[in-house]
């Protein structure tokens, strides 16, 4: 009943908010310590806590506050795993071709929900010993753990390889039109430009080893407060998606009827599914046209009128319901995933750091922790909206999130706009 439902609400938020909250904490640490060490620290702590809870069922422990504090726990050491490993990431994966790789590896976040939703249900049944459900993926999280501590190489440098490159120089347009640097205009460009890629911190003298960047600094590089702004409202609306679609298909009809419990976790499966690739497809279009805001915003864009057909033509027929939620799994994950991924590499490894490469942990935890803070808020806010004012009125707010998350990344897309616009003119001269 509704008790049930509240119930479960408090242990989902007793994991989400400190995983939210602890995330910039475990990215300001992560910048300053061995991320081999840091990570399996959090792999196994994770999955001690997470045992505690299939435990508690062989043990009969029944109190609240219990489940509570465990998951309050789980946040905090879940929190240390995205900032680090994309940091190692970023170590060996340089500016080419990086959207694309990481689209790939982070179909494992999309593999994760769906063995997450899989293989706990096998015991997640009456007259089953349901405690496996968490047990399982606590001896599986322990065993990585330990396979990471053992194999995990943080830098190429650590086994003689060269480290990749960071930064691709965009090509000047040889040819400017009257109103060039010399004019008002061009001045203020250059001085932006100038700006935007002035050393945050002095270069590392003497061969000296990188210092790790203060949280405030790390906020200070160009695109990170609004690639983190854009990111509060996207993955709201994946998180959204993520808790709230198996209950919406369980409970509304398909083709005139209900499809039941079994398929509707089949079906919300799928969006994970269009999730891996809107990552991977998004990651490649940003390396094609070498514009990550663009290539956001044209995803988030079309995720408005894909959420406004599922909502109003998803329940047609079984055959629009699997396309539409995995177009809404493209559209919806596809920027979220290259914001996370791709975009704070870039940022961690910004030219405003000059040689300083010890900010991708922070810079990924700034971002994230604040598109955490959206997925807590964001399943919370839709639940209250869909009793309060129905599903409509739900969908219209996941809309135009989606739409506020594009405008995040205004000033990004106009001046990634002006470049395509110098090249192309600089082209049509030289013709």
């Amino acid at each position: 009943g509704s008790y049930c439902k509240t119930v479960i609400g408090a242990v989902d938020y007793a994991w989400l908010f400190p995983y939210a909250i602890f995330m910039i904490a475990s990215g300001f640490i992560a910048d300053r310590v061995n991320l081999r060490y840091f990570l399996t620290a959090g792999m196994m702590g994770c999955g001690i806590l997470v045992g505690l809870l299939g435990v508690s069922y062989f043990a009969g422990i029944h109190f609240l506050p219990f489940f509570i504090i465990v998951q309050v726990f789980v946040g905090i050491f879940e929190s240390t795993g995205w900032p680090a490993i994309v940091a190692v990431m970023g170590n060996w994966f340089g500016k080419k071709n990086r959207g694309l790789l990481m689209g790939i590896w982070n179909a494992h976040t999309s593999v994760g929900n769906m063995l997450g939703n899989t293989v706990p249900s096998i015991w997640a049944k009456p007259c089953h010993d349901w405690g496996w459900s968490f047990l399982v993926p606590a001896f599986v999280m322990i065993f990585v753990g330990l396979l990471m501590f053992f194999f995990l190489v943080l830098d190429p440098k650590d086994v003689g390889l060269p480290p990749p490159e960071h930064h691709q120089a965009r090509e000047e347009p040889t040819v400017k039109p009257l109103n060039d640097p010399k004019t008002s205009e061009g001045k203020e460009e250059s001085k932006s430009s100038d700006e935007e890629h002035r050393p945050l911190l002095g270069s590392i003298q003497n061969g000296g080893k990188p210092k790790a960047i203060s949280l405030w600094r790390a906020a200070l590089i160009p695109g990170v407060i609004e690639f983190a702004l854009s990111l509060f409202f996207a993955k709201m609306v994946a998180y959204t998606f993520l808790f709230w679609l198996p209950y919406y298909v369980r409970y509304h009809t398909i083709g005139g009827r209900y499809i039941g419990d079994q398929k509707a976790d089949l079906l919300s499966n799928l969006y994970d599914v269009g999730g891996i690739v809107g990552g991977i497809a998004t990651g490649a279009l940003s390396d094609v046209i070498n514009a990550r805001a663009v290539s956001c915003v044209i995803m988030m864009y079309l995720a408005v009128p894909t959420l406004f057909a599922y909502r109003f033509a998803g329940g047609i027929s079984l055959g629009t319901t699997i396309a539409l939620i995995l177009f809404c799994g493209l559209f919806i994950n596809g920027p979220y995933a290259l914001i996370t991924t791709a975009v704070s590499g870039d940022l961690g490894t910004h030219k405003s750091l000059k040689d300083n490469q010890k900010a991708k942990a922070t810079v990924t935890a700034i971002i994230d922790g604040t598109g955490s803070l959206g997925a807590a808020l964001g399943p919370l806010v839709t639940g209250f909206i869909s009793d309060q004012f129905g599903w409509d009125s739900a969908f219209y707010v996941l809309m135009g999130s989606c739409f506020i998350s594009s405008l995040m990344l205004t000033r990004l897309v106009i001046s990634e706009a002006k470049y395509f616009y110098w090249k192309f003119y600089s082209k049509s001269q030289k013709i």
